[in-house]
């Protein structure tokens, strides 16, 4: 999840030669050897109150949207499906991993919840697919760095006219970064990147970034409109 993070394992990031880290991104293999990654669970980590005011932030978005359908890219065990399918407004969920196994896992956990593999960098439209009003690339940017424009434009196929794309992610408080920082430096470097040279079919409608001292972390919250 985090940018400047190697653990769990070597799955997902491992540290070069120079220091940096470089982008593994064995998923599969991630959640068939640790049963909770990054502790999503929340449970008795460090992350618990990071999650808790994330999660927080991102349902009052979502409540103020009024949104009826979602899709969570970046799903993993689906405890933010869930959290999204239980808002007033919602009716229909959907969560999406790149792991077959996280999606087996957070299917039987979350039944009244959607749950596909896919990913998000390289996703074909189903043909039966019914457009969503958001999609959320929920704490998964370092992941699809390396083909940002790709998921932006698969993120969009999936959105109805005038539906949201909202990109959650950490940020360490400490502006620490040792992954692709020459594409995207930060929270500001988002911001840059997705307000001054946009996304194709995608219009710019705001940015926050939010600080809670029981965390090391920043919250970078940025919302786009299908146009």
């Amino acid at each position: 999840m985090m940018d400047d993070d190697t653990s769990p394992g070597d799955f997902v990031f491992r540290k070069g030669a120079d220091g940096n880290l470089e982008f593994v991104g064995d998923f599969e293999t991630l959640y068939q050897t640790e049963e909770d990654p990054w502790d999503q669970s929340a449970g008795d980590s460090d992350m618990a109150a990071y999650y808790a005011h994330s999660r927080k932030r991102l349902l009052a978005t979502l409540s103020g949207l009024a949104a009826a359908s979602v899709v969570e890219v970046g799903c993993g065990l689906g405890m933010v499906t869930e959290k999204i399918w239980g808002l007033p407004s919602v009716e229909r969920t959907v969560g999406m991993d790149v792991s077959p196994t996280a999606i087996r896992k957070a299917s039987a956990k979350y039944p009244a919840c959607e749950f596909l593999t896919g990913d998000i960098t390289a996703f074909a439209r189903p043909a039966d697919w019914r457009d969503v009003d958001v999609v959320i690339i929920n704490q998964a940017l370092w992941y699809i760095l390396e083909n940002f424009d790709k998921a932006l434009g698969s993120s969009r196929s999936l959105l109805r006219d005038g539906g949201y794309l909202i990109i959650v992610q950490a940020f360490f408080c400490n502006g620490t970064q040792r992954y692709g920082k020459e594409t995207i430096d930060g929270f500001g470097g988002l911001v840059e990147r997705l307000s001054q040279q946009g996304a194709e079919g995608l219009g710019f409608v705001s940015a926050h970034l939010t600080r809670d001292e029981d965390t090391h972390y920043d919250d970078g919250h940025v919302l786009l409109v299908r146009i």
